[in-house]
Order: structure tokens, then C-alpha cells, then sequence
């Protein structure tokens, strides 16, 4: 019997990965924050700054670190995300991509 790769078998089935749904599921996340009122609590926590000691050993990935990698594999900047998202269709065209 013969090894196939996932990777093979989910081109042959024309499927999605793991990480491009988590990632589409995101972004959508992100989109739906910035059309949120600002006196939502979950805007206000989003935009919420951390004050405190920094920790001694490596910085945690941060939700918007990840979300800032995803719209750089898009070669989009964060500003004109959150400019682009305000209108749906286009961000949903974004994502998509």
C-alpha cells in the first residue's frame, strides 16, 4: 500500500485545508468587529490596551498578531482592512481569496 500525502489527496478532492477555514473563519471575525457600534463590550475589550509588567520569556501570539500575518498573505495593510471591511461584499470578496 502506498503513502499518499494529505496534501495530495485534499487537491485531488479539491478541498480546503484546516488552517485556510480557521483562518477565512477569522477574518470574518475581524470584519464583524469593525462594523460593530463602538459601545459594544466586545469592541471596547478588542480595542482595550494591556498595561502591566511584560513577561520574561517569549511574547504570546496575540489575536490581532495572527489576524496582521492572515491580511499579509493577502497583501493587504491593516488600515485599508479595516477600511474594506466596513463594506460586506467587498470584504467578503477579500477573504475569499
Amino acid at each position: 500500500m502506498d503513502k499518499i500525502k494529505n496534501e495530495t489527496i485534499r487537491n485531488n478532492l479539491n478541498a480546503e485545508s484546516a488552517n485556510s477555514v480557521i483562518e477565512r473563519s477569522q477574518l470574518r471575525w475581524f470584519g464583524h468587529l469593525n462594523r460593530m457600534n463602538q459601545d459594544r463590550q466586545v469592541k471596547k475589550i478588542w480595542e482595550a490596551r494591556e498595561y502591566g509588567k511584560a513577561r520574561k520569556e517569549r511574547p504570546r501570539k496575540r489575536w490581532n498578531d495572527v489576524i496582521t500575518e492572515a491580511l499579509q498573505r493577502r497583501e493587504i495593510t491593516w488600515p485599508e482592512a479595516k477600511q474594506t471591511a466596513l463594506n460586506r461584499k467587498q470584504w467578503r470578496e477579500l477573504i475569499r481569496k
